[in-house]
């Protein structure tokens, strides 16, 4: 039986969000944002400037730390944990 959709949810996209192209694919960093920091993923030997962080069949993957910016001042730090692949969103105290 199909689930319904939760009273107050919307399919509509904040105008804020890029959606992505999905998996395979190489997706360009939006205008205004940096990638501070990339730790723990892989150097691409056949770009030699590209990182990435491959997810396996199992769903586990490697601890990586990213720090994401952009022009507003605002940061996160993204951090996976490999043995679960969940991946928590920090922000700065003070920031929302």
């Amino acid at each position: 039986m199909p689930r319904k959709a939760r009273s107050g949810s919307s399919a509509k996209r904040s105008p804020s969000r890029t959606p992505l192209g999905g998996a395979w694919t190489e997706e360009r960093i939006p205008d205004g944002v940096t990638l501070e920091s990339l730790v723990g993923l892989t150097p691409d030997p056949a770009s030699g400037f590209r990182k990435y962080l491959e997810f396996l069949p199992d769903g586990t993957t490697d601890d990586a730390t990213i720090v994401i910016s952009n022009d507003r001042q605002d940061r996160v730090t993204l951090k996976v944990v490999g043995a679960t692949s969940r991946v928590s969103i920090e922000a700065p105290p003070g920031q929302p």
